[in-house]
């Protein structure tokens, strides 16, 4: 430290952030201001706040509403809605971040990705694309289960351990998609289409949790008409309990959560047993060749489990292959880590 940096006072974290905090409230714009934007993040907590992220195109800013400005919200705050806020920004001395207090939250007009949800879930329900009459029953034992969904991350993981518990005989086939981002929605289409033309018995089209925007690609009308005309019923299994999307809808079956759609897809049964893996893998391959649907250098993960399925000798082994269909649209990583 120079003789002259020496001279200066020394300050305290807590005393730069009050100063800064002051800085702010004396801000004549900052006290009282109007920001628009779209919610993001929105957690509704149990002492009566609510939390949520405004973004536009360029920046974010974090937000909260207190149980007693509630008043100043006529409407369900979520995901996806354009709105107008106001209220002050100040800074959060602690944590020395700024945020914006929100006193007001008004609707502002259409065209957000919530509104685009109850816009496509309104026309598709008129077009009689929800109705029960159109939903195929599962199979009560499936030998092959076909996935569609990201080769890495807990979801495949979770697909992988609990059909594979359930039933250990269980073929699995997964196409390695994308489930997030531009191309997402197209992705998932070609996985549902390739995974038709295979000998599966069950299809899982999924993705774990995520905010409205992550989750949007389950969001897309070709995707809902993807699953609705397929010729094998179709198991929608995306992100967490409270999440619902187009797909959930129009699919034959829609799990809470990629774990509970493994769990409808497995009891072990004597007829899954009759077909080895080596026999499945063989047809399966030869088919892709024929339809031209993957490339030839496709790639098998065997795991051999020690587990006895019922009704079955206790010595008896079993095993399962996963077979991954390439997807040109994903340069995702072929290597899953089978638990």
């Amino acid at each position: 430290m120079s003789a002259a940096e020496r001279k200066k006072s020394v300050y305290g974290v807590s005393q730069i952030n009050a100063y800064i905090r002051n800085m702010l409230a004396q801000d004549f714009l900052l006290r009282d201001v109007l920001v628009r934007g779209e919610v993001s993040n929105c957690t509704y907590h149990s002492s009566g706040h609510i939390y949520f992220t405004l973004k536009d195109e360029k920046a974010a800013i974090a937000c909260v509403m207190f149980a007693g400005s509630r008043k100043g919200l006529s409407f369900r705050l979520q995901e996806g809605q354009q709105v107008v806020v106001s209220g002050s920004v100040e800074v959060f001395e602690r944590d020395g971040k700024y945020q914006l207090y929100a006193k007001r939250i008004f609707s502002d007009g259409a065209g957000t990705l919530s509104e685009k949800f109850e816009r496509l879930k309104r026309t598709l329900e008129e077009r009689g694309m929800f109705d029960p009459c159109y939903k195929r029953p599962l199979p009560r034992f499936i030998r092959t289960l076909g996935v569609v969904t990201a080769p890495t991350g807990a979801a495949i993981r979770d697909i992988i351990n609990i059909a594979g518990r359930r039933n250990p005989y269980v073929q699995i086939i997964l196409y390695p998609a994308l489930v997030q981002g531009e191309h997402a929605a197209e992705s998932i289409v070609r996985g549902i289409h390739a995974l038709e033309a295979l000998p599966v018995d069950v299809i899982i089209a999924g993705r774990g949790g995520g905010t409205l925007e992550d989750l949007w690609a389950f969001n897309d009308e070709q995707l809902a008409r993807a699953i609705a005309a397929s010729e094998i019923p179709v198991v929608s299994a995306v992100g967490h309990e409270r999440d619902h999307s187009i797909s959930d809808f129009v699919a034959d079956y829609a799990a809470a959560t990629p774990t509970a759609a493994a769990e409808s897809g497995g009891a072990p049964t004597t007829n899954s047993i009759t077909t080895s893996a080596a026999v499945a893998a063989k047809d399966i391959q030869s088919i892709a060749r024929k339809r031209r649907l993957v490339t030839p250098s496709v790639s098998f993960l065997t795991c051999r489990a020690s587990r006895s399925a019922a009704k079955t000798s206790r010595a008896q082994q079993s095993k399962y292959t996963i077979f991954t269909a390439w997807d040109p649209a994903s340069s995702l990583s072929m290597e899953i880590d089978v638990l």
